[in-house]
């Protein structure tokens, strides 16, 4: 297998030459992106992640926490999913495109405060006009507003996870 160089990786192409009986394949070229293999330069077909599958929480009370995300932060709920004995075991809901899977667990929650090793935070996207209800919206259900930027609200979930509010405008990202 070859890498990519610096370069390469900096636009986003990641390494995909494999080496078969003695010599670089080329790769598909069915594209506009080009793959650097040794000194050759191939256009190619590069596999690369392109959008966030899902993100998960565990929590001892499924139903408590998947009710917060959806009635305070409006998120839809997609599925439901039972235990053997018919209790709740996780609660799927719609982040845009991706999902959060509110999973029953019973691990305790852990704070983290500032920046943390792993996931430390989840931000959802809101409007700037709609920022100051949704801030509201928190704040009826218990959620405190622990600090803003120009762009940004933070505060907690029922279980103590960090959650964001931002209104910070993502040109060019996905699409947009």
């Amino acid at each position: 297998m070859f890498a990519a160089t610096k370069a390469d990786h900096a636009r986003g192409l990641t390494t995909v030459c494999v080496k078969r009986r003695g010599r670089a394949s080329e790769p598909d070229r069915s594209s506009q992106q080009v793959l650097r293999c040794g000194q050759r330069v191939y256009p190619c077909r590069v596999a690369r992640v392109s959008v966030l599958h899902h993100l998960a929480l565990g929590t001892r009370d499924v139903a408590r926490l998947a009710g917060f995300y959806i009635d305070v932060l409006e998120l839809r709920e997609v599925s439901r999913h039972l235990h053997a004995d018919g209790s709740l075991r996780s609660v799927w809901l719609d982040l845009g495109g991706s999902l959060l899977m509110i999973e029953s667990t019973t691990e305790p929650p852990r704070m983290v405060v500032g920046i943390g090793a792993g996931l430390f935070l989840i931000a959802v996207s809101v409007s700037a006009e709609r920022r100051r209800a949704f801030e509201e919206r928190l704040e009826h259900a218990g959620s405190v507003i622990e600090t803003r930027s120009e762009f940004t609200s933070y505060a907690r979930d029922p279980d103590g996870n960090r959650i964001a509010l931002s209104a910070y405008p993502l040109l060019g990202i996905g699409g947009a």
